[in-house]
């Protein structure tokens, strides 16, 4: 399972609700507003990388 953090724009907010994430193999550790807010998220929730 990967592990996500969802960084959402309004454009794909829907997203957060619509896609069942585990199903297609994510889990969804955390979520922030935009990127500097998931660079700081705390560190049990840090994740390896950022697209």
């Amino acid at each position: 399972m990967h592990k996500v953090v969802l960084v959402p724009n309004k454009d794909l907010q829907e997203l957060l609700v619509k896609v069942d994430w585990k199903r297609h193999g994510f889990e969804v550790i955390g979520q922030a507003r935009n990127g500097r807010d998931a660079l700081r998220l705390p560190a049990g929730r840090q994740h390896k990388r950022i697209a």
